[in-house]
């Protein structure tokens, strides 16, 4: 019984772990996945100020990239991420 527990917890870790990897992106930080969506942070590659958090619905394999308006110093910047 106890093994059978241990491999539940750690098969449940694993799929856990396994959506926190695999995104990574340009002029972007914070970065959380689940199965389906990405979660991250603009970040202003001129002042390096770090907007709202974003979501984008971004499935393994894909690419997304988008422009962000900064609003401490007014740049329009493009960021994209990669999973």
């Amino acid at each position: 019984m106890k093994k059978l527990l241990l491999g539940v917890l750690i098969t449940t870790m694993l799929f856990c772990f396994s959506g926190c990897l695999g995104a990574k992106g340009e002029n972007v930080t914070g970065i959380t996945t689940t199965e389906n969506m990405v979660y991250f942070e603009p970040k202003c590659p001129e002042c390096k100020h770090i907007g709202r958090t974003k979501s984008a619905n971004v499935c393994k394999g894909e690419d997304y990239s988008g422009s962000h308006f900064c609003e401490e110093c007014g740049e329009l910047f493009d960021f994209s991420i990669q999973r």
